[in-house]
Formats: C-alpha cells, structure tokens, sequence
C-alpha cells in the first residue's frame, strides 16, 4: 500500500523499468514511489491539481499536467540507481 497523498489519486504512470511510479492527486502533489518498496522517494508540489502525467521514454523525464492548463517537465535523474 502507497501513503502519502492528502487527497484522491488521479492519475498515476509506471517508469519503463517497472522500478519507478508516479502518482499525482487533488491535493496539488506528485509522488515519486518505489514500486519493490512503496518508499515515497520526493514529492513535486505544485499550483493546481494534478490531471496527468508520464514518465518520457527511458524515465529521462517526467512530465506533469495541471488542472489550470500549465504543463511542467521535470529531470528524473534524482531517482537513485538500483543498478
């Protein structure tokens, strides 16, 4: 189980190594989680809602839509290395 959001999940993606997902929520925040140990690794805050989002190919980037229309893109190269 994944805990953390204050509001209702709304969208969530998985990294194409199936190590990784993202989830984004009502509650104006995206969660970058451990898929093998459901740690929360960040959280992205953010101005409105969160209605979409995707990890790139290769999980590069990670791109984030909001209810206000704003479309954000984030370097995920802070996710640590399980290689």
């Amino acid at each position: 189980i994944f805990r953390g959001h204050e509001a209702n999940v709304f969208c969530c993606d998985i990294s194409h190594d199936d190590q990784y997902a993202i989830t984004g929520a009502l509650d104006k925040t995206c969660r970058v989680w451990d898929l093998d140990s459901a740690e929360n690794l960040g959280v992205l805050e953010h101005s409105d809602a969160i209605t979409a989002l995707r990890f790139s190919p290769y999980s590069r980037r990670i791109v984030v839509g909001l209810r206000d229309g704003k479309i954000v893109v984030y370097f995920s190269a802070p996710l640590k290395n399980r290689s």
